[in-house]
């Protein structure tokens, strides 16, 4: 297939952006994983692509679809470990893998909830696994959508909140739907039937699975059933051990040979039966040391310039690695303070220096420039940056993602 980019030509322009800016800022109007959904429709809607990741997704022949996103696998890791990755090391040599942005946050939440509907984080406001909602004065974790502080818990459960106060909005399966394709999201089987999964896969089924070799099976016997179009299918393994171990971990290696065993599998159940095989990821990992992360509530004069809601700091949530404030006001003032505290170790950029570097896309709703907030704290090198919430919170993990650094932004795109 005749290409408009190769992939050593992204990777120069990723790796020259890193380097003149210290920071990528997504691709939304070109190369990025945003561009998958549109790329979908326009397919079954026999349309024209528009931009580069449309392009390349388009340019795989056959009847349906089979999206795989791995959680947690960075362009950067897969490379490096290609000689023992059979079926990536295939890939890449015949030009069948390019390497996009994600989106920004370099989250879970964002990432996928832009595959399932379509729209940019600003847009559809799932923007972090951390989130201020105003609506109810509390801080959530979004995506098990559960109360993220102890005390709220007994709050959240008399207000009986709907998960549709994250996103009320269309998916991409609704639209598919009303065009009469149908579509199936599977993922693992704890989070299948989860309210946030009923949410974004309405207007599609919905299936769990238990392990890899379970999903071969049930992706075996959905194509020979020929109904579904499209099938999205989703793969946390990588994401957990780089969590757990760090992205140059034995572990996160051994998640990576699974997944590349599972794909070869799955390229040849979807070329039997006339789909195309689209895989991409929402995020890659950066290897951190736990005990070196950079208390903010440690630092004299901090509570005392957070915004509040009624007689409670709003305190800052997002991820430590994209850490979100709501200022008390002046967030430029606030901004030159804190970057004053923290110097070397992380960049301090106001929500409006991240709109204008195209960070968000041009089209922002009300709920996501709110949960947008003010100010935000994007750690520089291996730093992690964070806010601790309640006197025993732990941290433990050794690989984290969600800022903007070269290994957590970039990010596969394969078709075959």
């Amino acid at each position: 297939m005749e290409r408009s980019v190769t992939p050593e030509e992204l990777e120069e322009r990723w790796e020259r952006e890193w380097k003149s800016k210290g920071r990528i800022a997504p691709d939304y109007g070109g190369y990025s994983v945003a561009g998958i959904p549109a790329a979908i429709r326009k397919k079954y809607e026999n349309r024209q692509p528009a931009n580069g990741a449309e392009e390349f997704v388009l340019s795989a022949t056959g009847g349906g679809t089979l999206l795989v996103v791995l959680d947690g696998l960075g362009y950067y890791e897969m490379k490096r470990n290609r000689s023992v990755l059979p079926f990536f090391s295939r890939c890449l040599k015949d030009g069948l893998v390019l390497p996009v942005t994600t989106v920004f946050p370099s989250t879970t939440s964002a990432a996928i909830t832009t595959m399932h509907t379509g729209k940019l984080p600003a847009e559809h406001g799932v923007i972090e696994w951390y989130l201020y909602l105003r609506e109810l004065g509390m801080l959530v974790e979004s995506l098990p959508f559960a109360p993220r502080l102890p005390e709220d818990g007994d709050a959240f459960r008399r207000l009986k909140p709907s998960v549709k106060m994250l996103y009320r909005g269309r998916t991409l399966y609704s639209k598919l739907s009303a065009e009469g394709i149908c579509s199936l999201v599977m993922q693992p089987a704890g989070i299948a039937d989860s309210a946030f999964s009923r949410l974004i896969s309405r207007g599609g089924e919905r299936a769990g699975y238990s392990n890899l070799d379970d999903a071969l099976q049930k992706l075996r016997r959905l194509l020979e059933a020929g109904k579904q179009r499209l099938i999205h299918f989703y793969y946390p393994g990588i994401d957990s051990a780089g969590h757990a171990y760090g992205p140059a971990s034995a572990q996160y290696l051994e998640e990576m040979r699974r997944a590349d065993s599972f794909l070869a599998s799955a390229s040849r159940l979807a070329s039997q039966k006339g789909f195309e095989l689209v895989v991409t990821a929402d995020h890659g990992h950066v290897g951190v040391e736990p005990k070196d992360m950079i208390m903010l509530d440690r630092i004299h004069g901090f509570a005392g310039r957070l915004d509040s809601c009624g007689d409670r700091l709003i305190q800052p949530y997002g991820s430590p690695r994209d850490v979100i404030i709501d200022t008390v006001g002046e967030e430029n003032q606030f901004r030159d303070w804190l970057k004053g505290k923290l110097g070397e170790k992380a960049e301090v950029l106001t929500t409006e220096q991240l709109i204008a570097e195209g960070f968000f896309g041009k089209s922002i709703s009300r709920a996501g420039r709110e949960r947008m907030s003010d100010v935000w704290v994007l750690p520089n090198g291996a730093n992690t940056v964070w806010y601790r919430h309640f006197h025993d919170e732990m941290f433990v993990f050794k690989g984290m993602h969600g800022g903007a650094s070269l290994n957590e932004m970039i990010v596969p795109l394969l078709v075959t």
